[in-house]
């Protein structure tokens, strides 16, 4: 008896793995969101649709929030950790807009800030001449 119950435990979870690795009732499959988990395209700086002037800079772990001149006024922006400094100008994509949004790290709220997935920090002789599209805010 003790040697056949290894073998109707493999033969009850060969019957019972195709249900077992089925979604939940109402879940999409898995193959219908594949595109999904493919990387975002990476956009040039020239494809950023945004741009500004960065006035203040504060690093954190994994983020740099920075305060931003724009054509329409300041923002604050969240990105990916980037080496930027007052001054300098960047392009960058449009986000997320969060209102009052708490950091813990920075011990301080945000009325207002645009979390985004890439920027660029542009050279001096590469500061945005046209004006940039305008920054949608949602809430």
């Amino acid at each position: 008896m003790r040697k056949s119950l290894p073998i109707l435990w493999a033969a009850l979870l060969l019957v019972s793995a195709p249900v077992l690795a089925q979604p939940p009732a109402g879940h999409p499959a898995p193959k219908l969101n594949m595109a999904d988990l493919k990387p975002i395209k990476r956009l040039t700086p020239e494809e950023m649709p945004l741009s500004g002037k960065v006035l203040k800079v504060e690093q954190v772990s994994e983020y740099s929030y920075m305060e931003v001149a724009t054509a329409q006024g300041r923002l604050w922006l969240a990105a990916p950790r980037t080496e930027v400094a007052p001054g300098q100008h960047i392009r960058f994509e449009e986000g997320d807009t969060m209102k009052n949004f708490p950091s813990q790290l920075l011990r301080r709220s945000f009325e207002s800030i645009m979390f985004i997935g890439q920027l660029a920090v542009m050279k001096d002789q590469q500061a945005p001449q046209k004006k940039p599209a305008v920054v949608k805010k949602t809430q």
